[in-house]
């Protein structure tokens, strides 16, 4: 098992986004909107979509893969989320933890599985931003992890629409 773990240069200030080496894959983001009665899924290809507002009612999950500085940062400005919460995104082999801050819960979770190939056990940190209408969630590279919570809300079952973003 290798984490990607990145040391900052002496003197670099806190909340500074630098991405792992091996950590750069090609950035991918799934928005999610929905309803109790409707959903929307939209490859996020350019930073326009995500500025276009909500209508009411409507609930939104960003799912990310890759860490990009350039999206990440983006994403910290359009949506406020503090530099700190930033940092432990991209510094992977956090703890798993839950801290609370002005506007957003973060959430460090590890992924733990096993390579079918190799059959090797794998970690991988997962963060999660929660805002009143907004989950981000990040993954360091492409998975089908949140596949069954996609294919749920599709389907308009159970509470997946109704029970807000933290029961998401």
């Amino acid at each position: 098992m290798r984490l990607l773990r990145q040391v900052h240069p002496p003197g670099t200030s806190p909340g500074t986004i630098v991405v792992p080496v091996g950590a750069e894959v090609p950035p991918r983001a799934i928005l999610t909107r929905f309803t109790a009665t409707e959903i929307e899924e939209i490859e996020v290809d350019r930073p326009d979509i995500l500025a276009q507002e909500p209508t009411p009612g409507q609930l939104a999950w960003l799912d990310v893969e890759g860490h990009d500085e350039a999206l990440i940062s983006e994403l910290a400005r359009r949506f406020e989320i503090p530099a700190l919460v930033l940092e432990d995104i991209v510094n992977l082999g956090q703890r798993p933890k839950v801290e609370e801050y002005d506007g957003c819960v973060f959430v460090v979770a590890d992924l733990v599985g096993r390579n079918p190939r190799s059959r090797h056990v794998t970690i991988e940190q997962i963060s999660l931003v929660l805002q009143e209408n907004l989950l981000v969630s990040f993954k360091v590279r492409p998975s089908d992890v949140f596949e069954p919570i996609r294919l749920r809300l599709r389907s308009g079952k159970g509470r997946m629409r109704v029970g807000g973003l933290d029961y998401l």
